[in-house]
């Protein structure tokens, strides 16, 4: 894990994010692919660029975000730890009121070469 962050911005973060170093480039083609297989779905192709990253959490409310985002600025260019995945999860996220639910839809495990 590589740095945190926030989508859209800092200025307005809707979600925080913990980067992910893809320094042996294995994430773009993977998320190339599962656009290429969901575009024949109905889903259209995603014009922003691909950044890999773990959704650490969403932001529901303003109060405190001064000190949201300087705790996220504080860490921007932290390492966190090495790890590696031996399979992917497809999630459907429902937004509600009291918070997101998550349930797990399709399980991908990784080939191992």
């Amino acid at each position: 894990m590589k740095g945190l962050g926030a989508f859209p911005s800092l200025g307005r973060p809707r979600v925080i994010w913990a980067g992910l170093d893809d320094s042996d480039g294995a994430l773009v083609p993977l998320a190339r692919r599962v656009e290429d297989l969901l575009v024949p779905l109905g889903f259209g192709r995603e014009k922003r660029p691909f950044r890999p990253h773990l959704t650490l959490g969403r932001v529901k409310s303003n109060k405190r975000m001064a000190d949201l985002v300087e705790a996220v600025r504080q860490d921007m260019d932290s390492a966190g730890p090495s790890f590696s995945a031996d399979q992917a999860v497809l999630f459907q996220s429902i937004l509600k009121p009291a918070g997101a639910e998550y349930h797990p839809l399709v399980l991908f495990p990784f080939a191992n070469d």
